[in-house]
């Protein structure tokens, strides 16, 4: 049977008949991380062989896919894809101590409940800049396996410093400072953690050099002042939040933005959920036209502009997401209402999602009811998710938004779950 060395940790370890390499470094205990399940839809497993690339079986066409789109040389494999024919040398690529930590880790969070109480807390916000830009020619596995290191690496420092993470939003991350202890210190400890934080970015850039290519950078922003630590969420599923007092608000804010911004609490003007179908806004009624058949899908309609407002129905110049509509029939009712929009012989068509220099004008709605019907046609002859991404690239490839045509394509191949 066909020995392994694996570097950097110096490990013999024997292959089982028809084993892959991830297979036999998991069974001896090595924390081989392979965030997709070791399906080849990410490459978090890939290896570097170092000695017999030649006695490695073949790619597959999944693996193939995405070396292609990677780039990556023939030493280059994914583990979880790789069956040894002979005695191997292989480094591990995906690999330092926080890697392994996120492999072998179940983490379960758990937050403190607190009703209606008033404190003086330090609230952290950061977000990446450019992540769409970053992730959107990465494999979605990639995209979840980058978003959990950067989340990883950011964490100590903010405990360090006494906050608590209180929520994820997509890239984003909240944390509150005074949540265990009241003191003077409070907005200063928010601020020595988003320094730590900009230093553990810094720290992590090699790494995603190494690993991709490219990295990025965040942004953070602190506020200080008094707010109502809740615990708010329906029944079972809350969570402990901080609520700003309006009244401390306006006393702070209304002075300095005066007639650009509201004085009293009349002037405050807050969202609320809104079931009518039409809006009468600047001389313009604006209709609230429900997709027919298509649930919580709706596009607006001002006769007056001769103007559609096509929300996530209407695409321009990039991917069309189709993973909330996940079968043939409920793209089908799309391309209805794509019809019935264009019957309305609009002048103007907003698309909810543009690329920069894009049509606004009918021709919207014919690009996305020309990439659904693609879409339906590949997909009848795709084998698998890949076959279809490769099929679709090859139709458009200039379009922005690929996150959309990946994530896409797995849910209607049922390699993925959404919604």
């Amino acid at each position: 049977m066909p020995t392994l060395l694996i570097l950097p940790e110096k490990l013999r370890v024997e292959t089982l008949p028809g084993e892959t390499l991830l297979d036999a470094a998991l069974r001896n205990g090595i924390a081989h991380a392979h965030a997709c399940g070791g399906h080849a839809h990410c490459s978090t497993c890939r290896i570097e062989v170092l000695v017999g690339i030649d006695d490695c079986s073949p790619r597959s066409p999944a693996e193939q896919s995405l070396a292609d789109r990677l780039r990556f040389d023939r030493t280059l494999r994914l583990a979880c894809q790789t069956v040894p024919q002979a005695d191997l040398t292989i480094r591990r690529l995906v690999l330092d101590d926080d890697d392994v930590e996120l492999v072998n880790q179940r983490r379960s969070r758990a937050a403190g409940t607190a009703v209606g109480e008033e404190r003086e807390l330090a609230i952290l916000f950061c977000d990446i800049r450019g992540f769409t830009a970053f992730s959107e020619t990465l494999p979605p596995h990639d995209v979840v396996h980058v978003l959990n290191r950067y989340f990883h690496v950011m964490g100590p420092p903010i405990t360090r410093f006494g906050g608590t993470i209180n929520n994820y939003a997509g890239d984003g991350v909240m944390a509150l400072f005074g949540m265990a202890d009241e003191n003077e210190d409070v907005a200063l400890h928010a601020v020595q953690a988003g320094l730590a934080m900009l230093d553990a970015m810094q720290a992590l850039k090699p790494y995603l050099e190494t690993a991709y290519g490219r990295c990025f950078d965040v942004g953070i922003g602190i506020h200080f002042g008094e707010v109502v630590i809740g615990s708010v969420g329906a029944i079972g599923q809350e969570r402990v939040t901080a609520i700003g007092d309006a009244d401390k608000k306006l006393a702070t804010w209304g002075p300095q933005l005066k007639k650009n911004g509201p004085q009293t609490l009349a002037d405050v003007v807050m969202p609320e959920a809104f079931d009518g179908h039409t809006i009468n806004l600047e001389g313009h009624t604006l209709e609230v036209i429900d997709a027919n058949g298509l649930a919580n899908r709706r596009y607006l309609w001002v006769s007056s502009l001769n103007a559609i407002f096509g929300g996530v129905l209407v695409f321009s110049g990039t991917h069309v997401w189709t993973a909330d509509t996940a079968n043939a029939e409920s793209r089908a009712l799309w391309l209805k209402n794509l019809d019935a929009m264009a019957a309305r012989k609009p002048v103007t068509v907003i698309p909810g999602h543009i690329a920069p220099g894009s049509a606004i004008d009918v021709s919207a709605l014919t690009f996305t009811r020309e990439y659904l019907v693609a879409f339906d046609e590949e997909l009848g002859k795709a084998a698998n998710s890949a076959d279809l991404i490769a099929a679709m690239t090859q139709r458009y490839p200039n379009l922005g938004m690929g996150i959309a045509l990946q994530i896409g394509a797995k849910v209607a191949k049922g390699e993925m779950k959404w919604g």
